[in-house]
């Protein structure tokens, strides 16, 4: 049996064809459209969403008996909203999570409704990317397509309504739009009112690991397979797969001995394009810069200036302990594996890994930047081409920094006190969660309310901590990026020299070239 997995993303629709074993069969990627109709404003068109995803489908499973496929589960965008009308047409394109039209609606939840009751209500508090503040922005700003509501949902949920006709999301992704009581696990009668939806509007909940319905006739004859089991998983990484070491490994196997049955100009003709690429995603990457200015404003402009005082303290012990992870926790890691002085090797990870990162906040983007350092610092390239891209996904010591940071603030602001051993099994217990916590800005914080937990904290509080993380994540996650991304590249060699040392060879950290 087969299973498909469709990761909804901002940029593209990804989807991943697994057996039940686990084993990766296919991946395909799906471009579409991202419009920006005024400063700050973000939208697409649902109907890209599922055009996309019905072609990504097809390629996907052109070389299996797609009679064999037994389920489709979703992940992707979260807080976005998607309306439609009593004809199940889309009344306007979706207004994503990462748009920032709602400043006045979020102000006037968080200020005249109050976050006490907002906690109370959803165990949350606004912020501009979340669901109900565009709700309240639809109905003051398009109020003749707000009357023309019907269905109220989320992108991902969008795709599963298209497939199987059940309007439906799961309670994870439905706790980030604010009209969740998340406490009783259904909508807040209160937050609705509020908003001024009914809970006809709203989708029927269900958790993350139940099934919601069957592919429309229509869909599977057009996919050709019938009777086709619709799951509906949330996920809040985008990637839906995260494969081990070994399985990486095997893959690289796998593509180099394809390689070495290619022709020369073949051979020839992929470098190019890598390279290529490589340039390309360098010249974006240099932009970048432009891009953390515009979040610092908007959270400026959002909060006020205010938040560099109120919470200075806590962003600095933050950024703090990833310096000190930096500046002394590796070089001893590295010092006591080659004998060497180890800060030449952290500063060139740092220029030319760790700057990247710092402005781009993801260590997939850097993947190309790291892949570049390691060859300038002659590297073997069947060893970094397997830790570098591995190494994005679950090498997270500056989310694991993050965790344990905000958990033990919170405790010590709740006036718990917290003994050594158990700051060391929550810091341990951080740094495995932290392993899936890459590929969205922020992703640590979601981990915050699990190691609350380990001090009896409430999940009220656990998630007033994470709205707190998301005031300063501007600065947090960048700090936190360069730290992940260029220990990526530090380990790779560090680890590779160590068996060179070992070898009797005479190593150098910064090769002269």
């Amino acid at each position: 049996m087969y299973y498909i997995g469709i990761d909804l993303g901002t940029s593209a629709v990804k989807l991943l064809l697994m057996e039940e074993s686990g084993k990766i069969c296919n991946i395909v990627s799906r471009e579409y459209p991202l419009f920006f109709p005024h400063p700050g404003w973000s939208e697409q068109k649902p109907e890209d969403w599922f055009a996309q995803s019905m072609e990504g489908m097809k390629e996907l499973t052109k070389d299996i008996d797609r009679a064999q496929v037994a389920g489709i589960g979703f992940g992707g965008q979260m807080h976005g909203l998607v309306t439609l009308d009593k004809d199940d047409n889309v009344i306007r394109p979706a207004i994503l999570w990462n748009d920032g039209r709602t400043g006045e609606e979020t102000e006037y939840l968080n200020t005249v409704i109050g976050k006490d009751k907002l906690s109370q209500y959803t165990a949350n508090i606004a912020f501009a990317g979340f669901t109900a503040p565009k709700i309240l922005w639809m109905q003051k700003n398009e109020p003749e397509n707000f009357k023309k509501v019907v269905k109220i949902m989320l992108p991902k949920d969008y795709l599963a309504y298209r497939l199987s006709g059940s309007f439906c999301t799961d309670v994870s992704d439905a706790s980030g739009m604010l009209l969740l009581d998340v406490k009783n696990r259904c909508w807040s009668k209160e937050m609705m009112e509020i908003c001024h939806v009914t809970r006809e509007q709203l989708p029927d909940l269900f958790e993350s690991y139940e099934p919601v319905g069957t592919l429309k006739p229509e869909i599977a004859k057009e996919l050709s397979d019938a009777g086709m089991e619709l799951g509906n998983h949330s996920y809040s990484h985008p990637d839906l797969v995260t494969i081990g070491a070994e399985a990486a490994a095997q893959q690289v196997s796998n593509t180099d001995a394809a390689l070495k049955a290619a022709t020369p100009g073949t051979k020839k003709a992929l470098h190019d394009i890598s390279a290529a690429v490589t340039k390309a995603v360098h010249w974006i990457i240099n932009c970048a810069p432009f891009g953390i200015l515009g979040l610092v404003y908007n959270t400026v402009s959002t909060n006020g200036l205010s938040i560099f005082t109120d919470y200075g303290k806590l962003l600095a012990l933050l950024v703090g302990c990833m310096l000190f992870t930096v500046f002394v926790t590796n070089p001893i890691i590295v010092f006591s594996m080659l004998r060497r002085n180890p800060y030449p090797l952290i500063l060139k990870c740092l220029k030319e890994s760790g700057l990247t990162a710092f402005f781009t906040r993801s260590s997939a983007a850097n993947i190309p930047m790291n892949m570049a350092l390691c060859e300038k610092l002659g590297l073997n390239e069947d060893n970094y081409s397997v830790s570098i891209p591995l190494g994005s996904t679950i090498n997270m010591d500056g989310a694991a920094i993050t965790i344990t940071v905000m958990s033990l603030a919170a405790a010590h602001t709740m006036g718990i006190s917290v003994d050594i051993p158990t700051a060391i099994i929550l810091s341990v217990l951080a740094a495995v969660s932290a392993c899936g916590a890459s590929g969205v800005a922020g992703g640590s914080l979601l981990l915050i309310p699990l190691a609350c937990s380990l001090f009896g904290i409430s999940n009220d509080v656990a998630m007033q901590v994470v709205g707190v993380g998301f005031i300063i994540g501007v600065v947090q996650d960048s700090v936190e990026t360069c730290l992940n991304s260029s220990s990526d590249v530090l380990l790779t060699a560090t680890a590779e020299l160590y068996q060179r040392r070992k070898a009797g060879e005479d190593i150098v950290l910064i090769p002269n070239k």
